[in-house]
């Protein structure tokens, strides 16, 4: 049989070569007298252990199978294993595995270390060498580092655990259906897929329509069970900039797509998204921050170049929070990622993996961490966010590797990103001087949020036109709700608006009014015969208003259902206020109350006695009556004349 094993190099800092030594087998042939079986050689373990380190540097010609034997130093204990021959176990034809146990001991003036363990006398990061031997021939040399903590008895300083936490983002795309949709997609994707696959929770960023979109096109039905442990960002439904909400003064609308957003995530996922951190990938305002302080976010997060771009000056640290001021005096804190997460970028961990194993890797990354948490202070609350530049998903095998060896010291602690609220210090800004974000950011929407306004209200006053159940209103207002959005352009908003507000217009100009005419009244009430005609192919209600100085009309404002492609005939109800001739306007309107074109003006002539006439007729009459009964009652009283002739 064979077993891969290496020899030493010649040069002590040289990577050490493979090669494939034979081992002796025993057979089971009849022996013959002349025959001499060679004794097996002797297979041995010798282990040692160094001064501590206190810079992850001195480590880096001391890990893994690349260790030189020549640059260990300071040699503190060491034990021979001998024969460890039994403890290999082959694995394949090219993998073999040996696994010693080794005790350990604190050593010190009164007690002294055995010969069969290593002392360790004071906490800290002890290198480890392990050389194995094929009887006095080194074949190979392995150097890892092993934490020696505190015991009981010994001084052991108060010590906060620097806390890790993985962000992940995908951004919105920018809604044209080209490239820019596809890998907002494959984005999404990406992550959910990344998410299955790392142990500890992180945090995705993905607005809810490319969410609900992932996990449909996911493989398997169990997408949803596997990221339960993950945090997803409350986010708006559409593409509706804060900034530019706030500065149009409609953070009400904001408010609204979040909610629906919230919605649609929960649904999606059968548990609502987290509103505690809000990963920043456009420019924010300081009201926009407020506004967002308001709904519930608790601090923001930036990468160190959306820093530059969106605050500016000295950057902070980034294991700790910082401070940005608000508008009303209240603060929002902002946490970066930190530099050790292009550790995990999928191109970075090739290459990482190229030259060493993840354990490898990973005690070396975890020893930096401790040592560099040691040397600035165990007392402060750290905190280091995993997120790359562009926010891509991390690498799985390197987190795994980082949380599992993560977890065997008590100086690192891998938790949500939810959770470092409360368990992290704040730093003073750069400089001493606050920070704040400007005043303004995001497109300006001002103006196109006035045309959207006006066109939804003549889209509102349109549809009152229409049959109940018509479903148009509806669509336009989507519509028109998509174009509060930083992905569309103004010539594209201009376009979507004219297409609306056309629909509407071809519903409104399809009534007609009659030609002017005259009419006249002979009575004091009567009714004015109107012809409307609609010339679409739908029916639609209007309301009818007229007006006149001379005239009043009882049922004024009457809403009346037009028939399709036809005219049709109404009457009116007028009453007459003085004789004469006086001009009536008519007016459509549509039923909440909006003129429909331009009035048309009749003209109405009123001959009958009215008013006035009536009482001074009636007065003459009794007046010719007083005469009348005057005259006679005198020609009763007078005596008659005697007659002149008589005898």
């Amino acid at each position: 049989t064979t077993t891969t094993t290496t020899v030493p190099p010649t040069d002590p800092g040289a990577p050490i070569a493979s090669t494939t030594t034979p081992l002796p087998s025993v057979t089971t042939a009849a022996p013959a007298p002349t025959t001499t079986v060679p004794p097996r050689r002797t297979l041995t373990v010798d282990v040692a252990n160094f001064a501590t380190i206190t810079d992850i540097d001195d480590a880096n010609r001391l890990l893994g199978d690349r260790a030189a034997p020549g640059a260990f130093r300071d040699n503190i204990d060491g034990v021979r294993i001998p024969d460890v021959r039994a403890a290999v176990e082959v694995v394949d034809a090219n993998t073999a595995l040996l696994t010693v146990t080794l005790p350990t001991d604190v050593g010190g003036d009164s007690e002294l270390s055995g010969p069969d363990s290593l002392e360790f006398p004071t906490p800290g990061v002890y290198p480890l060498r392990m050389q194995l031997l094929i009887d006095d021939d080194l074949i190979g040399t392995h150097g890892t580092l092993v934490e020696r903590r505190a015991g009981v008895g010994e001084i052991n300083r108060p010590a906060e655990p620097v806390q890790f936490a993985i962000v992940t983002a995908a951004e919105r795309p920018p809604g044209t259906g080209g490239n820019g949709d596809t890998a907002a997609a494959q984005r999404a994707d990406d992550i959910l897929a990344a998410a299955a696959q790392i142990d500890p929770p992180l945090l995705a960023s993905i607005p809810p329509g490319m969410l609900t979109a992932a996990l449909d096109g996911a493989a398997g039905d169990d997408i949803t069970e596997t990221v339960a442990d993950d945090e997803f960002v409350a986010l708006s439904d559409i593409n509706l900039d804060v900034s530019s909400a706030v500065a149009a003064g409609i953070g009400d609308r904001y408010t609204q797509a979040l909610e629906r957003g919230e919605d649609s995530i929960t649904a999606a996922l059968s548990r609502p998204p987290t509103r505690v951190v809000r990963v920043v990938d456009t420019a924010l305002s300081a009201p926009g921050a407020q506004l967002l302080r308001t709904l519930g976010v608790r601090y923001l997060l930036m990468t160190p170049n959306r820093y530059d771009d969106f605050v500016g000056g000295e950057r902070p640290d980034t294991d700790r929070f910082v401070d940005v001021e608000l508008p009303d005096g209240g603060t929002l804190p902002i946490l970066l990622t930190d530099p050790i997460s292009q550790e995990f970028a999928p191109e970075q961990a090739d290459a990482t993996l190229a030259t060493s194993t993840e354990t490898e890797w990973a005690i070396r990354t975890v020893a930096a961490v401790i040592l560099d948490h040691r040397s600035q202070g165990r007392t402060v609350r750290r905190s280091k966010l995993i997120g790359l530049d562009d926010l891509a998903p991390p690498d799985p095998r390197l987190i795994n590797a980082f949380v599992a060896m993560a977890t065997t010291t008590p100086d690192i602690d891998v938790v949500a990103p939810t959770a470092l609220v409360g368990t992290t210090d704040t730093q003073r800004a750069p400089g001493g001087t606050p920070l704040v974000l400007p005043d303004v950011a995001g497109p300006d929407l001002t103006a196109r949020l006035a045309t959207i306004e006006a066109t939804t209200l003549n889209l509102i006053s349109t549809a009152s036109m229409l049959d109940d159940g018509d479903e148009r209103l509806p669509i336009w207002l989507e519509q028109l709700d998509v174009l509060l959005s930083n992905g569309v352009s103004d010539a594209a908003a201009t376009a979507v608006i004219e297409g609306v507000a056309a629909e509407a217009s071809d519903i409104r100009s399809a009534l007609t009014l009659p030609d002017p005419f005259t009419f006249t009244l002979t009575g004091r009430s009567d009714n004015i015969p109107l012809r409307l005609t609609n010339n679409s192919d739908e029916r639609l209600n209007v309301m009818v208003q007229l007006t006149s100085a001379k005239l009043t009309f009882p049922e004024n404002n009457r809403i009346i259902s037009l028939r399709a492609n036809d005219s049709t005939d109404i009457q009116v109800p007028v009453r007459a206020r003085s004789n004469g001739t006086s001009p009536v306007s008519i007016q459509l309107l549509t039923p909440v109350g909006e003129p429909l074109g331009d009035p048309v003006s009749l003209t109405a002539r009123v001959n009958s006695l009215t008013g006035l006439g009536q009482v001074l007729t009636g007065g003459l009459l009794l007046m010719l009556g007083a005469w009348w009964f005057a005259s006679w009652r005198k020609r009763r009283a007078d005596p008659e004349p005697a007659d002149a002739t008589a005898p």
